[in-house]
């Protein structure tokens, strides 16, 4: 994962000391927070709706901040230094693991560098049909009527395929997979599996619109409720 040190000036009140606090950020325009006379400090951050190229409608912004419980987020580019895009995730669906575009957000008051979200999509010739057959050792496994196949496993983690045929290296593939993980420790307690797919779901969408394939996608714009509780 790749991080810049950009900064912007910012004036709080009429007595900044001009003192620069830098801060570690990969936003597309960096920013700052300034150290004033005053003890006040405005801190850098990105909102629920601007973080992966301002993909989460408002039920996906308002699942973000219940899983951080937070408005306020960065975002880590381990791939790109400008970062994550429709555009970019789009071109690299068919690249190895380390080319794809990812877009990884985590807490901008934790500063661990885990990620809350680290979503990702790639081209995939088949999928696992899932199996809803009960099952103890996967309790926290539900599954959404969502596409060809959603699955969330707790809050730590969420799977999509759907139908969107695409052409690399030579090739064309009838599917899509889409991941979403979360770091262990830096999910609130308030998330729901359901949080994970809104995001996930709503991210999918807009990528299915980008390359082309929405309507054979079919993802709904309502994520509903899980189907199963075990798999």
């Amino acid at each position: 994962m790749k991080r810049t040190n950009k900064s912007d000036t910012r004036k709080s009140g009429n007595n900044c000391s001009m003192a620069w606090i830098p801060v570690f950020t990969t936003t597309l325009l960096g920013f700052s927070a300034s150290a004033c006379s005053d003890g006040e400090q405005e801190a850098p951050h990105l909102t629920a709706t601007q973080v992966c190229d301002s993909t989460l409608d408002t039920s996906a912004a308002e699942a973000l901040e219940r899983m951080g419980a937070t408005e306020k987020f960065g975002e880590t580019y381990r791939d790109s230094p400008e970062g994550f895009s429709l555009t970019r995730a789009a071109q690299t669906l068919h690249a190895d693991v380390p080319q794809r575009n990812s877009c990884y957000v985590y807490k901008l008051d934790d500063h661990t560098g885990r990620p809350l979200i680290d979503v990702e999509f790639f081209a995939i010739d088949r999928y696992m049909k899932p199996d809803h057959s009960p099952d103890k050792g996967d309790t926290e496994n539900k599954f959404y009527p969502i596409g060809l196949y959603a699955k969330t496993h707790g809050t730590e983690s969420a799977t999509l395929y759907f139908k969107c045929s695409t052409q690399g290296g030579g090739n064309e593939t009838p599917y899509v997979k889409a991941t979403l993980f979360s770091a262990s420790g830096e999910v609130s307690p308030k998330a729901t599996g359901q949080d994970l797919m809104t995001i996930l779901g709503t991210m999918s969408r807009a990528l299915a619109k980008q390359v082309g394939c929405a309507s054979e996608a079919a993802l709904p714009a309502q994520i509903t409720e899980a189907a199963q509780s075990s798999g």
